[in-house]
């Protein structure tokens, strides 16, 4: 346990790791958990309060456009007025039938996010949680969930928590939108390596040099085959 609160800011990179190394089973099988509705996802919601409000508000541009769905971020009271409103079973108020409402609390105690979460799912939406275990309250009662990585913290200033949720919110994405298309996102290559072959590159005015830039060349080759994103939405995300 952190003694202090640098100590917990010191060991982030290594929970970031850490749940890298075990996203993709445990994402794929809380999107099993969801079945085939998850391919036909249009939005994320994205529910919670403290720190788990603030890192989704963090990570939603990036989920947006990785995942290519609305990303919307509400407070539990907000979607608790929503739901209040539900007079019908046939009026859901607002609550896409065709979004999955993601509700992340750390501890998994939180009273008013969990009866949110109950509502949503009683109300025939899909719904998942993200918490530090799954020994958590919330994860105990959730069609699927998501351990958070994050482990529990010392402090009530949620330092490690933060940065774990913002990486699973960015994750979620990247695996929502695999599951729908089956299309590469991205390449990750570690160049382990010193270059020792030269590469012919274009100034633009006629001319031409050398350089031994084993990465840009790979990055070319790579793009030509898989345009990816275009321009308009990678300026879209940078601005």
């Amino acid at each position: 346990m952190d003694h202090t609160i640098l100590e917990a800011i010191l060991r982030i990179s290594d929970v970031l790791e850490g749940i890298l190394d075990v996203y993709p089973g445990q994402f794929a099988a809380a999107l099993e958990k969801l079945g085939t509705s998850v391919l036909t996802l249009e939005e994320l919601i994205f529910i919670g309060s403290g720190t788990s409000d603030t890192s989704a508000r963090t990570s939603s541009p990036v989920v947006s456009f990785f995942s290519g769905l609305r990303t919307t971020v509400l407070w539990p009271a907000q979607l608790e007025r929503m739901l209040s409103q539900i007079t019908r079973p046939e009026n859901t108020n607002g609550l896409n039938r065709r979004g999955l409402y993601i509700f992340t609390s750390q501890t998994g105690t939180s009273k008013l996010t969990s009866a949110m979460m109950h509502q949503v799912d009683a109300a025939g939406c899909l719904t998942l949680s993200i918490t530090e275990s799954e020994d958590t309250p919330l994860a105990k009662t959730s069609a699927a969930h998501v351990v958070m990585g994050c482990g529990q913290e010392a402090f009530l200033m949620r330092t490690i928590g933060y940065a774990a949720s913002c990486l699973v919110h960015t994750l979620l994405a990247l695996r929502v939108e695999d599951a729908r298309t089956g299309e590469p996102i991205a390449f990750l290559s570690n160049y382990a390596v010193h270059c020792v072959a030269g590469f012919l590159n274009d100034c633009g005015d006629g001319r031409s040099f050398l350089s031994a830039d084993i990465a840009g060349e790979v990055s070319r080759a790579l793009e030509a085959e898989y345009p990816g994103r275009s321009e308009e939405h990678t300026s879209e995300l940078q601005s």
